[in-house]
Parts: structure tokens; C-alpha cells; sequence
């Protein structure tokens, strides 16, 4: 599955996807890519001029309690779909 997931990275870094990748999705993967690598979200929450940051904070943080393993498992299905 580290193997899987890690070329799905990579290929999410610098592949060209199908079609425009759109901020949601790009989103998704960032949350996807923290609760992967980091686990459950462990800082605060942004201070709401940084929009940017609390889009990334939040979108991280909808993970929460997902596993290692499912989120790897549902970055690799959405790379797939988009690269």
C-alpha cells in the first residue's frame, strides 16, 4: 500500500491530469495526503484572514479519525480518477 501511494504522489506532483483539477479536489488531496502521513489533525485552526490555510486546516481536518490506511486507499482511487 506505501508503495502504491507514494507513486500516486509523485504522479499527483508532477503528472499531467486528464482535465483541470479543481480546487475542492485539489483540497481533497491535501487532506487526504496529511491524515496519510501526519494522522488527525494537530494544529490550530488558522485565523480567518488566511483563507487559504483554513481551507487546507479544514479540509484536513474532515479526516479526522480516518485510518492510515483508508486515507492512502482513497488518495490513490482519487489520483487515479484525475491522473
Amino acid at each position: 500500500m506505501e508503495g502504491d501511494f507514494q507513486k500516486a504522489v509523485e504522479l499527483v506532483k508532477s503528472g499531467t491530469p486528464k482535465k483541470n483539477v479543481d480546487n475542492k479536489t485539489k483540497l481533497e488531496f491535501y487532506g487526504l495526503y496529511k491524515q496519510s502521513t501526519v494522522g488527525d489533525i494537530n494544529t490550530p485552526r488558522p485565523s480567518f484572514f488566511d483563507s487559504i490555510g483554513r481551507a487546507k486546516w479544514f479540509s484536513w481536518s474532515s479526516k479526522r479519525g480516518m485510518g492510515k490506511e483508508e486515507a492512502m486507499r482513497h488518495y490513490i482511487d482519487l489520483s487515479k480518477k484525475h491522473y
